[in-house]
């Protein structure tokens, strides 16, 4: 079941289709972050840093024209589980369960 906050701040067109794009983009971020470290390749991880920093700016642009905006973030551990917990689960969950879609036909 998803959370009604969580699909009452993301009724806006525009962000449901930025978030299409961004939360994927967070994932491959992750992907690379855990394969640079896996490997050492400490330089890289300037790449998966970045993949983050566009995919959260994405989401942000999309979220500040939405009617009802996110809950506030209650510290910096609120903000890192969070944020994981809506990029594997909660967004997957909203396009497979078909409240995306309804989200969108209704915004």
């Amino acid at each position: 079941m998803i959370d009604p906050d969580y699909s009452n701040s993301h009724r806006d067109r525009l962000n449901l289709l930025l978030h299409l794009f961004a939360v994927p983009l967070f994932w491959l971020a992750t992907f690379m972050a855990l394969t640079f470290l896996a490997m050492g390749a400490w330089s890289n991880l300037a790449w998966a840093s970045a993949g983050f920093g566009v995919s959260l700016g994405i989401q942000a642009v999309g979220h500040k024209r939405e009617q009802v905006p996110p809950r506030a973030f209650a510290g910096p551990l609120d903000f890192i589980t969070r944020i994981f917990r809506e990029q594997f689960y909660r967004f997957p969950a909203l396009v497979l369960n078909g409240q995306w879609w309804r989200n969108f036909r209704g915004g």
